[in-house]
């Protein structure tokens, strides 16, 4: 699966998404959303971030970006530092992070920065959503 198929399918799915967590332009979630290839020849990964909000309306919040990238690297590293028999959902005040294996050694991890609520709500969607595009 590919990364961008992946960007495609979300951006169709949230044009449509109807929910009140798109109500707030000052405080959209933040996603960042990593594909692991863990070939073993040449292991690599790419990932794409956005605010969710509704279509054609921006963030008015984008000066906390650098803050937001910064909060969703760090709960993706505390993710990808746990014992791969023992991975559980990272989930702390400031967002969630959750990966699900996709493909053979094809590994997605989405993070939501947003409060706990709406950060678990959204990146479990999130997780549902590539689950039926990768046909899980």
């Amino acid at each position: 699966m590919e990364l961008s198929t992946i960007d495609d399918k979300l951006l169709l799915y949230f044009s449509q998404f109807d929910h009140g967590l798109l109500s707030d332009p000052k405080n959209n979630p933040f996603i960042r959303v990593t594909l692991y290839n863990l070939s073993p020849i040449n292991p690599h990964g790419n990932s794409f971030f956005r605010y969710v909000t509704k279509p054609g309306i921006p963030a008015e919040h984008t000066e906390l970006s650098t803050t937001n990238m910064a909060a969703s690297l760090t709960l993706e590293s505390l993710y990808l530092m746990q014992k791969p028999a023992k991975v559980r959902p990272i989930k702390e005040n400031v967002g969630t992070c959750r990966g699900i294996a996709i493909g053979k050694n094809q590994v997605i991890i989405i993070t939501v920065i947003s409060n706990p609520d709406d950060s678990q709500f959204l990146c479990q969607t999130i997780i549902k959503e590539i689950q039926t595009l990768s046909g899980q």
